[in-house]
């Protein structure tokens, strides 16, 4: 193969139209690369310096989602090339590629393919074709939720009780019209035979109205009503008693995998715990067993965790959105506190920075009151890390963050994100591979300090290793992340902290000494200058790479409270005025959430 090096390379369109002298000195610069069946060739979010061209095998290209969901986006056939974009724009791997059969590859340099594109530019439009018709089948892929129409629960043991659940879970899915509840609790199906079922089953498809569900409650993974609907099922939840030792039958967890070799959607996991519960405990454990995509905490005789439950199971979910914007994250409580006089549901909640801190505070019991006092004592805590108190020796930031990290480690104690009652993220800022990363477990301060990590002001969080900054600075509204945990029919209600200074006008000079500066400050000279808040102004430049992506995500919202909070500095909101903008958050919520029932009751 390597003999005829030349004539493989001019096989491939991206080199078709080169002459022979420029084929030969490329022949030099590849390296060959071996995968055998099952091996990945490189992860989603790895770092891009290369393309590689396949001469021997079949590849697979798989993305995961932020719910840890697995797709298969397509194959790459001999012929083809892999990781254009990546090698052309230098971004991090968007799939992870692995090999579906022994596969021989070579491997050729982003540095060389950029100066052949710039002598040749034959063989960039040659490189963008490939990037732009993938790109359409991954948008038109992931634009297009696939419909869950059959759904089963089913207990993830022979030890699970969960007969109350299942008898709650009926009377309440009942009500809607386009669920059919298929039981092996009632009397016409649990004495039936397997090929009696399946008949019943049959009939059943045939007579189901397009938008309709059907909702497989099992009482084994043995039943006969199992047997027969497990092949055609589109989602699996399996439901565990909580405070029992996390264990899951071998059977389930075999079909588990088969399910996910189909590229089938991840498992849910269901958690029944007693209706006096305080706080969830040990989740991890359960989570371990299996590639779950969500888990659901739900005390049983409490309603709201069940009809939380079935808007998720119906694709009805609503999740809050809460952005980045320092101190001023008062105004989120007030949003929280209006969707709650609303009778809005919170779901799942997420946020940056801030709306970080303020999502954990909440999901934590779920309780407004509750929430607003524990932000109140982070903001008490922390009040003094800006300051000349917190000043250090500049190694990696001005200030110590002493007690910007305490608030939050006495707010959250040992609280694990899988812990919450309710499904929750955060986002940050990875330094090692200039992506953000979506925070969905692990202790809880540790992902919140992560995710509110200002450059430059607070020292960064390290994280295995790695260095994790403030999410804001790549994702400051993560409306995109929470439609990718609860599918493009979910609802999403977005809180976000602006800022705008348009209309205010500066007057320096370009070199600007420390006496003009010091005069100008206490009022003895230069008093035509006027200067920016250093500290919002420094903010501001840091996080104006992500405004694009801040106002696309708002766009994409279902609800979105929008919040011009200019006349409040980011890091020196007094406790004093924490009533004001929680005011202007709740009254400003209250009437995005008008003109929503206005135009829904208009439709």
């Amino acid at each position: 193969m390597e003999d005829d090096l030349p004539t493989l390379l001019k096989s491939f369109k991206i080199f078709s139209s080169l002459d022979d002298d420029t084929i030969q000195r490329l022949t030099g610069k590849l390296e060959k690369i071996e995968l055998k069946q099952g091996e990945v060739l490189f992860h989603q979010g790895d770092p891009s310096h290369c393309i590689y061209l396949l001469v021997k095998g079949k590849l697979s290209a798989i993305l995961t989602s932020a719910s840890a969901e697995n797709k298969l986006m397509g194959y790459i056939s001999v012929g083809e090339t892999v990781g254009e974009a990546g090698a052309i724009i230098n971004e991090p791997r968007s799939a992870t590629i692995m090999a579906v059969t022994n596969s021989v590859l070579y491997q050729f340099s982003s540095k060389d393919l950029l100066e052949l594109c710039h002598q040749f530019p034959a063989v960039m439009f040659a490189v963008i074709h490939p990037i732009i018709a993938r790109s359409q089948r991954v948008m038109q892929m992931l634009s297009a939720d696939k419909v869950k129409k059959y759904i089963a629960l089913v207990p993830a043991n022979s030890e699970v009780t969960q007969a109350q659940f299942i008898e709650k879970l009926t009377e309440y899915a009942s009500s809607f019209p386009n669920i059919i509840i298929v039981s092996d609790y009632s009397a016409d199906i649990k004495d039936l035979s397997q090929e009696a079922v399946a008949e019943k089953l049959t009939q059943l498809m045939q007579s189901k109205k397009t938008n309709q569900k059907i909702l497989y409650l099992l009482k084994s993974y043995k039943s006969p009503l199992a047997k027969a609907c497990m092949k055609k099922l589109d989602m699996l939840y399996l439901i565990a008693n909580a405070n029992s030792t996390p264990n899951i039958d071998s059977a389930i967890l075999e079909n588990i995998d088969i399910r996910m070799q189909h590229h089938k959607p991840s498992p849910e996991l269901i958690l029944l715990h007693r209706k006096d519960t305080l706080a969830p405990k040990n989740t991890s454990r359960w989570l371990e067993l299996a590639p779950f995509a969500l888990h659901h905490h739900i005390r049983v005789g409490v309603n709201a965790d069940l009809h939380r439950l079935v808007r998720f199971i119906r694709d009805k979910a609503v999740g809050l959105v809460l952005g980045g914007g320092g101190t001023r994250g008062w105004a989120h409580l007030g949003v929280i506190k209006a969707l709650k006089e609303a009778k809005t549901p919170i779901d799942i909640i997420g946020g940056t920075s801030v709306g970080a801190i303020v999502a954990a505070c909440y999901a934590i019991h779920l309780s407004y009151e509750e929430a607003y006092e524990r932000f109140y004592n982070i903001v008490k805590t922390s009040r003094n890390s800006v300051s000349w108190r917190s000043f250090t020796w500049p190694a990696i930031s001005m200030f110590d963050a002493k007690y910007f990290t305490l608030s939050q480690q006495q707010a959250f104690d040992k609280i694990q994100i899988e812990d919450l009652w309710i499904p929750y993220f955060c986002i940050s800022s990875n330094l090692a591979n200039n992506s953000e990363v979506v925070h969905r477990s692990g202790t809880l301060w540790e992902k919140t300090r992560s995710s509110s990590s200002i450059p430059g002001v607070i020292p960064p969080m390290v994280l295995n290793g790695e260095l994790h900054y403030d999410g804001g600075l790549l994702n400051n509204l993560p409306v995109d992340v929470m439609k990718q945990i609860i599918g493009t029919k979910g609802k999403v209600v977005a809180s976000e902290l602006t800022t705008n200074h348009a209309d205010t006008k500066y007057n320096f000079p370009p070199i600007l000494t420390f006496g003009q500066a010091f005069l100008a400050k206490i009022g003895l000279g230069y008093k035509d200058y006027k200067f920016p808040p250093f500290i919002d102004a420094f903010l501001k430049a840091i996080f104006v790479g992500s405004l694009l992506k801040a106002k696309q995500n708002s766009l994409s919202a279902n609800l979105l409270v929008s919040l011009d909070l200019s006349e409040y500095s980011m890091l020196h909101a007094e406790l004093s005025i924490a009533d004001e903008l929680v005011e202007k958050g709740y009254t400003e919520a209250l009437k995005q959430i008008g003109y929503r029932k206005q135009d829904d009751e208009a439709s």
